[in-house]
């Protein structure tokens, strides 16, 4: 939650000259922008934690929300409740509330308008707003996507979930962006959280093509790639139709965000494309970025170094079938000849892939197909939500269904005791436990005489001397994959129930299963030999007949996989052969023993060897006892965890746990309400140092639990804020 405001507004702070503040909408009817900062007599921005551990803990854990209120002076010309045009122009339109102290203002609150009062008898009103929390009102249905992880001896094996892709897919499902949406054209456009693939699905399956109009947030369980790519994520995909291309166009065009800040003087690969025999790489360094195509002849073509400031630049490079490479950073246009033109070709739906070893610099990755000259990219880099990387991942899928967005990402974070909310400008941001107790700097040092009232209270009731709790840990068993002697174990995670006719064009069929299972692909094999059926992650047989008496050897047949929730998926099957095709298991492969998973001749052919949640492990108990002196001072005094569903692995249990038993062994000072003049950089989790100059109070570290900032011209220095803090352990 740390903002980054004015690098001048130190100097500006330590001054406290005029204050200045401004209240701007943008009606959510018309699109106008109006403003109420000359009929503002005050504003009030309230931003506090909610949290289920004790109020006494250091601990930051909830959700951090905010609201805002600004006091109206009518006779101004605010708006009022009693005209409609006012109702209808400002509530539910977007409002910033922004201040500073001789200065720009910087932005301290970003909502939605929610009530608008007036009182007739007192000439004056008030407008009520709340924070981007309101807009998380979608149902969220989560799809079992997941990381890898490595078991003993290297083997890559997948969750299902993480805390990570929890979060981002509920925020994809309410419109709010880990990256934006993809320019027109795109074949690809890659979510990134912090550089690394989101698990959250993206443009293209493996291998197809994406329908025109088909939303490219569709949920798929495509996962980074990381079959022999060492720490490289790769994702493969084919342009989203056959492209006739014609003598000087725009092949490919890759468009990324990349970070300069912190680099060396060594090139470094940040993203590599390579399509048809060709490979363009851009490679970026402090303060630099250039690109370079290697071709199939051999040749290589490298762009001189750009330069650029130190930061998010913009990097464009659009490749043309004239031969010639065109690329923009920063808006800045250059152009290069490849030295031949590339090969003609009438229709072009080559595969290509694209590679992002750039961790942690690279943002809004995407690749257009189009014709004609481009446009100049522009735009700035205004990264939508924050979301923290180093998670707790969970070991299973669990079953959320329909509830709200924003009740999810609060339970993520009251699990293990992290952070969502919305900052000052309206983004979205995720903290784990780790980041936010990570931070041990203080951002301000109060003396006590800049405080009104020093008023500090601790209370025996807060201390906890022992933790208890439990988790149920859920397990997953191989489909089964593997050689056909394993005929008598093998058993896929779910196969089709029907097996219709299908006609010309792309028919749906839904797998369903009882059990809670995965899919490893979203690609389904064709299968062409009896063998194949055992090892692919989801495989199809096609017939000429419904009972599978003429196997089909057709070209024109396809199927993907898009799973829809943890028990069912659909399968797109596209038939452009011009005939009836059947989706059943062939006579000719029906053996008298180990026939896959039991076949029979004319039996639906679609099958998913997955991996499938079988059971549960008993659960698991935790508990931790603070030191011996702890509890011989203040005896057992029992926090019992409550149950959730987001924790299931019992060493993640016990070390919360003993986070917790360290935290709240004895009474913890509690300092509320204190006002000083505001400094708007302050935030909810930052740590705060109080001393005093006469001894009287021992200095104190505390973090900040509650900010309430008041904005008002009537007030000696304008801005002042009202605080809460938690003292930190010792």
């Amino acid at each position: 939650m740390r903002f980054e405001g004015d690098p001048d507004f130190d100097a500006a702070f330590a001054a406290r000259g005029v204050p200045s503040f401004t209240v701007t909408r943008r009606s959510k009817t018309t699109g106008a922008s109006g403003s109420v900062t000359a009929m503002a007599r005050r504003v009030a921005v309230t931003r506090e934690m909610a949290g289920d551990i004790p109020e006494s803990a250091s601990l930051v854990g909830g959700a951090v929300s905010a609201n805002c209120v600004i006091d109206l002076d009518v006779a101004a010309g605010a708006p009022s409740a009693f005209k409609k045009a006012d109702r209808d122009a400002w509530l539910g339109a977007p409002v910033t509330v922004a201040a500073g102290y001789n200065l720009d203002p910087l932005t301290v609150f970003t909502g939605v308008a929610r009530e608008l009062a007036t009182s007739e008898a007192a000439n004056g009103g008030s407008l009520s707003l709340l924070d981007g929390s309101d807009g998380m009102r979608a149902a969220v249905t989560l799809q079992p996507f997941g990381s890898y992880w490595s078991r003993p001896g290297g083997e890559r094996a997948r969750y299902p979930t993480n805390l990570s892709a929890v979060v981002v897919a509920a925020l994809h499902r309410c419109g709010i962006r880990v990256t934006p949406d993809p320019g027109a054209g795109a074949v690809i456009s890659v979510p990134l959280v912090f550089g690394a693939l989101a698990d959250v699905g993206w443009t293209v399956p493996w291998g197809v093509g994406v329908p025109d109009g088909a939303d490219w947030l569709t949920p798929g369980p495509f996962g980074p790639a990381p079959a022999g790519l060492g720490g490289v994520w790769s994702v493969n995909a084919f342009p989203a139709a056959v492209k006739v291309w014609g003598s000087d166009v725009t092949l490919y065009r890759l468009d990324m965000w990349v970070n300069t800040a912190g680099l060396t003087a060594a090139a470094t690969a940040m993203a590599v494309m390579r399509w048809a025999g060709y490979v363009l790489t851009v490679n970026a360094r402090a303060g630099g970025v250039c690109w370079s195509v290697a071709t199939p002849t051999g040749g290589t073509v490298t762009s001189p170094w750009r330069s650029t400031a130190a930061g998010w630049a913009r990097c464009t490079v659009d490749v043309r079938t004239s031969g010639t490479v065109t690329s923009w950073l920063a808006g800045t246009r250059s152009e290069l000849p490849l030295g031949s033109a590339l090969p003609g070709v009438a229709a072009e739906k080559t595969e290509f892939r694209l590679e992002l070893p750039g961790f942690g610099r690279l943002q809004q990755v995407s690749v257009v197909a189009a014709t004609g000259e481009q446009p100049n990219p522009t735009g700035t880099f205004t990264p939508q939500a924050d979301v923290d990387r180093a998670l707790l991942d969970v070991d299973c899928v669990p079953v959320v269904d329909g509830r709200v967005a924003w009740e999810v990402c609060k339970e993520v974070a009251a699990a293990e005791f992290g952070m969502v909310g919305f900052d000052e400008d309206g983004r979205f941001v995720f903290r784990n436990r780790a980041s936010l107790n990570g931070s041990t700097v203080p951002v301000a040092t109060w003396g006590t005489d800049l405080v009104d009232d020093l008023a500090g209270s601790a209370a025996v009731d807060s201390v906890r001397t022992r933790i208890t709790g439990s988790c149920r840990p859920r397990w997953f068993v191989d489909a089964g994959r593997g050689a056909e002697t394993e005929a008598s174990t093998a058993e896929p995670v779910a196969v089709a129930d029907a097996a219709p006719a299908l006609g010309w064009g792309v028919t749906t069929l839904l797998l369903t299963s009882a059990d809670p299972w995965v899919s490893e692909t979203g690609h389904v094999r064709r299968i062409a030999a009896l063998g194949e059926a055992w090892d692919v992650e989801a495989g199809i047989v096609f017939c000429d007949d419904a009972g599978g008496n003429a196997r089909s050897t057709r070209a024109g047949l396809s199927a993907r996989l898009v799973q829809l929730s943890p028990y069912a998926a659909a399968v797109l099957i596209r038939n452009e052969t011009g005939f009836l095709q059947y989706p059943v298991w062939p006579a000719e492969w029906v053996l008298d023993e180990g026939t896959p998973f039991g076949f029979s001749a004319g039996d639906p052919a679609i099958w998913v060897n997955g991996r499938a949640v079988r059971g549960e492990f008993a659960p698991v108990s935790v508990d931790v006892t603070a030191s011996a002196a702890a509890l011989a001072a203040w005896g057992e005094r029992t926090l019992e965890l409550g149950e959730s569903e987001w924790r299931q692995n019992p060493a993640d249990v016990k070390a919360l746990a003993d986070q917790l038993a360290a935290d709240l062994a004895s009474p913890r000072l509690e300092l509320r309400d204190m006002t000083v003049p505001a400094d708007l950089r302050w935030q909810v989790g930052d740590l705060i140092k109080l001393t005093d100059w006469a001894g009287r109070v021992p200095d104190i570290q505390a973090r900040i639990t509650r900010i309430q900032l008041s904005l008002d011209y009537q007030v000696e220095n304008g801005i002042t804020g009202t605080y809460s803090l938690r003292a930190l352990p010792g």
